[in-house]
Formats: structure tokens, sequence, C-alpha cells
């Protein structure tokens, strides 16, 4: 008895230890997700998921000192030759072939919605092109570089708005948290920040911004999400008029005024029809400067009053 007794105890307890291990391994793989999901940093990350190449870094740097804790003047390189946008060459690293379809998905949606086109390589190309390929979260360089850019995809970023959000990015695309007129739009709570994290939410002077004419954009690709960086699962960003909280955050896919902003950017016009982007920018309503008032709010409204509403 004493012995069915003392191999018992032993089960139990060889039980409870692995159960203690896997426990153990089951927080850690949690902390390990969040970290990579909600940390994303890796290298010379400005706002979280931006790289910056040396030359950007040390001009980040030397504006950070001149200007406090005003964000950088950063100009990004576009991917223009003489003023006419560059197909862009993009390779996709055979270690990440499950991203493969989001990666077409993200593409496709650039070539129907705006004026960039890309080339898919067979093998990695020399020179300018985007390098698709695995790391630990979701980054990308800023603007052009000179030997390529990798937009590095962690498992938890194959989704077709993430890596939209990513290639914008590399097209030279900030956050558009970042606006200097931010403030009339969202209100920025530090003390909800990880306190390392702060200067994600720094915003840009106006003369380090171009925005294309285009208005604040809640349904931005580039916004960030209601909780990013919070250390205490309250808020970072608030909405002025909470209606639009919801909206913030979206990684489904392009808003109208991203489509416009990159095609003003690399377009002769800035349609977000995609083509060569040159359409009219017109109102189809004649009551359109009666609607002023519902441009953000009105579904018609946007659709149809786009030159009253600033979207073209």
């Amino acid at each position: 008895i004493k012995t069915c007794i003392l191999q018992g105890r032993g089960r139990r307890s060889r039980r409870i230890k692995e159960e203690s291990k896997m426990m153990k391994f089951f927080i850690f793989t949690l902390l390990t997700a969040y970290v990579v999901c909600n940390n994303p940093e890796e290298g010379d990350m400005i706002e979280g998921d931006m790289e910056l190449d040396p030359d950007q870094m040390s001009a980040y740097m030397e504006q950070m000192e001149k200007a406090g804790n005003t964000f950088a003047a950063i100009k990004s390189n576009l991917w223009l030759t003489n003023g006419k946008a560059d197909t862009i060459k993009y390779y996709i690293d055979p270690q990440i072939s499950g991203a493969t379809n989001a990666i077409n998905q993200a593409i496709n949606d650039y070539q129907r919605y705006t004026c960039i086109r890309f080339s898919k390589q067979s093998g990695r190309p020399r020179g300018p092109h985007i390098f698709f390929t695995t790391g630990s979260g979701c980054s990308s360089p800023v603007g052009r570089g000179r030997s390529g850019n990798s937009i590095r995809l962690a498992r938890g970023c194959w989704r077709k708005g993430t890596i939209i959000h990513e290639i914008g990015h590399s097209i030279g695309l900030f956050h558009e948290q970042s606006r200097p007129d931010r403030d009339n739009y969202v209100t920025i709570k530090l003390h909800n920040v990880v306190d390392r994290a702060r200067f994600n939410f720094n915003k840009m002077r106006s003369d380090q911004w171009d925005s294309k004419g285009t208005p604040y954009d809640y349904d931005s690709v580039m916004h960030y999400g209601s909780y990013f960086f919070s250390k205490n699962r309250q808020m970072t960003i608030v909405t002025k008029n909470s209606r639009d909280q919801s909206r913030i955050g979206s990684r489904s896919g392009f808003s109208e005024t991203d489509k416009v902003q990159i095609n003003k950017m690399y377009c002769s016009g800035g349609s977000g029809s995609g083509g060569n982007g040159g359409s009219t920018c017109a109102d189809k309503d004649s009551r359109c400067r009666h609607w002023t008032n519902y441009c953000r709010s009105n579904s018609y409204v946007k659709t149809n009053c786009r030159k009253t509403c600033r979207i073209c």
C-alpha cells in the first residue's frame, strides 16, 4: 500500500511539474507575442514601425536636438525618375511564402487605386527595390533606399491592410497622427503611453509635413489605433468627436483620402481611381457647397463632393 501511495504521489508530483512547465511556456509565449505585436521596434525605428537609414537617422537626431520634442524633419526619397513614378521592383523571400497571397492583395490594391506600378522579380534585384522578408515585427524603411527596402513581416503581419501600411512607409508616408494639425482632431494621452515609446506620438511642424492639401483622415491606413503603445489598457489616442473613435487604426485597406494623397505624390493629378491619376477634380452634385459640414461623416458627400471636401 505504501508503495502504491508513494508511486501515486510521485506521478502527481511529476504531473504538477509538467503542468507548471507548460503554464510557464504558455505565459512566455503570450508575453512574446505581446512584445512582437505591440513593440515591433527593430533597429533604428521611428514611430514604431518605420526604419530610417543612417543618413535619415542622423538628420532625425540633429532635428531633435534643434527642435526639442518636435518630430524630425526628414525628406523621404520618392520612387520617381525625372518627375515620373518608377515601376517598383519587388521580391518575396521564400521564407515567408505563406505571406504571398496577402502581399499580392496589397500590391493589387496599389495598382488598382494609385498610379504606382510594381514588377515581381524571380530573384532579389540590385538597386532600389522592395524585399519582403521575415522579422520579429512589422517594419519598413521610410522612402526609397539606395540598395533596396526590406519590409519585415512577422507571421502576425501577413494581412493585406498591414502590408499596405508598410508599403506606405516605403513609398514615403508617415503616420497620420504625426500631422501638425492633429491636435484639432485627436488628443494624445501621453500618461497612458509606455514611457520609452512616447516619442512615437510627437508631431511634425507645418514646415515638415506635406499633406498635398488633403484633410486629416481618421480612416487612413496610416493612422495609429486607439490603444497603440498603451501601458495600462487605456486609450492613447482619443478623437475629439467620440463618434470617430472606432474609425482610427484601420488596417483593412486604403481610405479615399489615402488614394488621393498617394496619387498627388506620384501622379500628375490626384484622383483615387488609379491609372494615370489625372482626372479632373470636380463635384458631382450642385448642392455640395451646402454640405461642407458633412464631408467627414456622410459617405454620399465624400464620394460626390470631392472638390468641396478637398479630397482631390
